[in-house]
């Protein structure tokens, strides 16, 4: 199996986005990389009746990512897996802020 450069920055967006230090970061990243493009043709094909075609979806996806990894790596550098930890430690503590 031949991998493209396509490819490898695919699967290092999954890791940079989703967190480097954790396997479940890694499957936020994947699960991201992969249904984004496919949420965003639905949504697309909703309301504007199908006028995207697949090198808008490829071209605004890569421009998603971009921008995702570079706010992940200015405000969380852990990613995705980060922000859930984080979330969920804030929602455990909820009712009482201290």
């Amino acid at each position: 199996m031949i991998y493209e450069v396509d490819r490898s920055f695919t699967i290092l967006f999954m890791l940079i986005i989703g967190g480097l230090g954790s396997i479940s970061g890694s499957w936020l990243g994947a699960i991201f990389v992969y249904e984004f493009p496919i949420i965003f043709t639905w949504v697309g094909d909703f309301i504007f009746q199908g006028a995207f075609n697949t090198a808008v979806v490829e071209n605004v996806s890569n421009m998603v990512y971009g921008v995702f990894i570079i706010a992940l790596l200015i405000r969380e550098p852990g990613g995705f897996a980060a922000l859930w930890a984080t979330t969920k430690q804030k929602l455990r503590m909820w009712p009482y802020p201290h």
